[in-house]
């Protein structure tokens, strides 16, 4: 990947996207959109805004990113799965309405994040786990 730099333990440092991985169930018959399924914005001190996403992601993490201020909006990926932000202390001070097939969501090392809204999570029947370390500052 041009520009991207290996960290010590080999892991590349900047962001990576994976292809689709083997679908099961109803999915492995729907036709997936072209595109990497999987996303990960690795320590990316500069970065202070994401770009627009590509509409075939199901997984989407963003780690050690700490000019980072707000996500754009999720309603657009109406196939993610899984949201993973963690390391990213100037992300807030809110969350914006998530993707209704959202299966999971793990919020940590945010502080700045301070409030979500009650129609964040409505409409997300297919969450199953949601993980917010230190939450007590959240509204």
């Amino acid at each position: 990947m041009a520009g991207a730099k290996r960290r010590a333990d080999g892991a590349v440092k900047g962001a990576t996207a994976r292809g689709a991985s083997a679908a099961t169930g109803a999915e492995a018959h729907r036709p997936s959109p072209p595109g990497p399924s999987r996303l990960e914005v690795v320590d990316c001190a500069g970065l202070q805004r994401l770009p627009r996403w590509p509409p075939s992601l199901l997984e989407l993490e963003v780690v050690g990113c700490p000019g980072l201020r707000a996500l754009p909006s999720l309603l657009a990926l109406g196939r993610l799965r899984m949201l993973i932000v963690r390391d990213c202390p100037t992300l807030g001070p809110w969350l914006t309405r998530m993707p209704q097939r959202l299966e999971s969501v793990v919020l940590s090392g945010c502080p700045a994040l301070t409030a979500i809204g009650d129609c964040v999570f409505s409409g997300c029947g297919a969450l199953a786990s949601l993980v917010l370390p230190a939450a007590g500052r959240l509204t």
